[in-house]
């Protein structure tokens, strides 16, 4: 057998296996999902899903380039453990200098959205804190995966994802079984899980040894890719957070609740981002600068994520009275909005993978052009949909995550442009 028909065949057995494992995590974690959703009232699930959308948009806040930048240099110092060490102190010492205030403000945010949605002051205060406490693991915990993935210990962080997932729906089952399931104690499990896995990725990355080596030289590098990413990065945010706001301000819990349970589904695509972000990005981050090479991995990646965004779309519509029958009798006769919240999560996930493979190179470049897309499109919603039902809010969201996937396609040109005007020399190992 020729050694690139092995290497093939190596490749695809690693991105099964890892695909297989991811699915099983998945499907636990969308067992608890579902049993969340039948086991909170409409107005506890709202809340409950502001604390999770809060946490999600300020842990992309507080990365903003910051792992791309890891991905990008560690790719050209791999196999050195010293530079590799520098360069994580640095690193967490730049996260936690500029995370720091965006975990102060999302917690206040949290706090306007969860009074909104009808929660008391001393509950806003107690969820936000839960969310803040959060946070902090979560922020690290991220940075540690990048580690992972330029060691291509993919195995590792299989386990310990299996290891969260079987965590999070026993703390579900035991909240239902001793009958005191709600938004905080689930929130609090959460909490729980999350310092857990930030252990285990610690200890397994002796991360202790990075804090303790000198920080690299290049703060300057983090913090100008910080510039160049941070302004996509909070308008993406805040497109997210526009559509919650609305759905809370204009609308009521019950819009948010179903908004979010509808949103469910999407875990589908966590199996494939964890594919791109762990598989495909760290090998397009190591590989050799010639064009036709980076082409063809950008061509063949897109064209998969693509094929199955559109099996996604089409299943759910298939399947949409299966579907909403799993979330409950509450949720019945909401399949136009269901099969348009899953052309939304398709375009947004396609996106997102198309970031992650360009951020493993470095290619930040013309992140800017989010921002004008993204106003335009705020503008065209705010002035022709009256966001008062969840199926303008599902409109609204399809709508919001078109301009993301146009300027990750802008990004990617530009980024295989200067690789042409470069001339396509060899990157060093």
């Amino acid at each position: 057998m020729k050694p690139n028909t092995r290497g093939r065949i190596h490749s695809i057995r690693v991105v099964v296996e890892h695909g297989a494992i991811q699915s099983a995590s998945q499907v636990l974690g969308f067992l608890s999902g579902v049993l969340i959703v039948r086991a909170l009232d409409k107005t506890e699930y709202a809340q409950y899903s502001v604390v999770i959308a809060i946490i999600a948009a300020a842990s992309v806040i507080a990365d903003s380039g910051i792992n791309a930048t890891v991905m990008a240099i560690g790719g050209r110092v791999h196999g050195d453990s010293a530079a590799t060490a520098s360069l994580f102190s640095r690193a967490f010492r730049v996260r936690y200098v500029f995370g720091i205030p965006i975990v102060v403000l999302s917690c206040a945010w949290s706090s306007v959205l969860l009074a909104q949605n009808g929660l008391s002051w001393q509950g806003c205060v107690l969820l936000a804190s839960i969310a803040a406490f959060t946070l902090l693991p979560t922020m690290a915990a991220g940075l540690l995966r990048v580690h992972y993935r330029l060691e291509l210990r993919a195995r590792y962080m299989q386990v310990v994802d299996i290891g969260a997932a079987l965590l999070r729906l026993v703390v579900v089952l035991v909240g239902m079984a001793l009958g005191v399931v709600s938004s905080s104690f689930l929130l609090f499990g959460g909490l729980l899980v999350s310092a857990l896995v930030f252990v285990a990725f610690w200890r397994g990355a002796r991360a202790g040894e990075m804090l303790r080596a000198r920080p690299t030289e290049n703060a300057s590098e983090f913090w100008a890719n910080i510039r160049r990413v941070l302004p996509m990065t909070v308008f993406l945010v805040a497109s997210e957070q526009a559509l919650l706001a609305i759905a809370s301000f204009r609308g009521d819990p019950t819009i948010v609740a179903e908004m979010s349970a509808l949103s469910r589904f999407a875990v589908a695509f966590v199996v494939l981002n964890a594919i791109v972000s762990d598989i495909i990005a760290p090998r397009f981050s190591r590989a050799p600068n010639q064009l036709s090479h980076l082409r063809k991995m950008v061509l063949g990646a897109f064209s998969a994520y693509f094929m199955v965004v559109v099996v996604f779309v089409f299943s759910v519509w298939l399947f949409s009275p299966l579907l909403l029958g799993l979330l409950g009798p509450g949720y019945a006769g909401l399949v136009f909005s269901l099969v348009l919240f899953a052309v939304g999560y398709g375009v947004a996930n396609l996106a997102q993978a198309m970031n992650v493979i360009s951020q493993a190179r470095g290619w930040v470049h013309w992140s800017w052009t989010y921002i004008p897309l993204s106003i335009v499109t705020l503008f065209l919603c705010a002035f022709v949909l009256p966001l008062r039902s969840i199926d303008d809010v599902a409109v609204m969201f399809v709508l919001q995550c078109s301009p993301a996937l146009v300027t990750q396609l802008a990004r990617i040109a530009a980024g295989l442009s200067r690789v042409r005007a470069q001339g396509s020399p060899r990157r060093t190992a």
